[in-house]
C-alpha cells in the first residue's frame, strides 16, 4: 500500500487515468511530509505539530456521493468501512483529543499518532528530509507565501528582515501567524 508523491504534478494533470484511492493516499502522505517539516521548522518553539490518525470514520460522507457515483460503489465502500473496523465519531475523535490536551503528550512535536492514541514511527519518505523541504517550498511558491508576507510586513511599516520565517517568530515570543489575519 506504499505510495509515491509526485511534487511535479501535484494535481494530477499529467495522468493517463485517474485513480481516486492512489489519489486519496498521496495526499494523507502530502498532509504527513508537510506536518513533520513544519514540526522541524518549529521545534525549537512553544509550538508543537503532530498528525492524529482518527482511523476509518462512520460518517454520513458516503451517502452525500454525487448521484453521477455507481450506487454500488456507496454499497462496497459502506462493507468495507464495515470490515476494516469503521468508528464512530465520538470514538475516532480520541487520537486527535489525545495529540491535542494529554499531559503525555505535552512538548512532544513532530510524532505520529494512530487511532489507538499510539506513537508510530514515520516511514522512510517522511523522514526524507529533501522530499519535505521540497513539498514546503513547492507550497511556498503555489501559495506565494514569502511574496504576501514581504507585503504585510511592509503595510505593517515593519523590516523586511525581521520574522523572516515562522520559526524566528515564534522563537521571539511574537505571534508570526496573527500577521496572516
Amino acid at each position: 500500500m506504499a505510495c509515491e508523491l509526485n511534487i511535479d504534478d501535484l494535481n494530477a494533470a499529467e495522468r493517463k487515468k485517474f485513480d481516486g484511492y492512489e489519489i486519496y493516499k498521496e495526499t494523507k502522505l502530502a498532509n504527513a511530509l508537510f506536518a513533520k517539516e513544519l514540526s522541524e521548522r518549529l521545534k525549537d518553539t512553544n509550538i508543537t505539530v503532530n498528525v492524529a490518525d482518527p482511523g476509518r470514520t462512520k460518517t454520513e460522507l458516503s451517502r452525500k456521493m454525487d448521484d453521477e457515483v455507481f450506487f454500488l460503489s456507496r454499497w462496497i465502500l459502506g462493507f468495507v468501512s464495515f470490515c476494516m473496523g469503521e468508528r464512530k465519531v465520538v470514538k475516532a475523535v480520541r487520537p486527535i483529543l489525545y495529540a491535542l490536551c494529554d499531559q503525555e503528550m505535552e512538548g512532544k512535536t513532530g510524532d505520529f499518532i494512530n487511532r489507538e492514541r499510539k506513537e508510530q514511527p514515520w516511514n522512510e519518505t517522511v523522514l526524507d528530509v529533501a522530499k519535505r523541504q521540497r513539498l514546503w517550498a513547492t507550497s511556498e511558491a503555489w501559495t506565494r507565501l514569502p511574496t504576501q508576507m514581504a507585503l504585510l510586513r511592509n503595510e505593517l511599516g515593519e523590516p523586511l528582515d525581521t520574522a523572516s520565517s515562522p520559526s524566528s517568530g515564534a522563537k521571539s515570543g511574537k505571534s508570526w501567524w496573527r500577521l496572516l489575519w
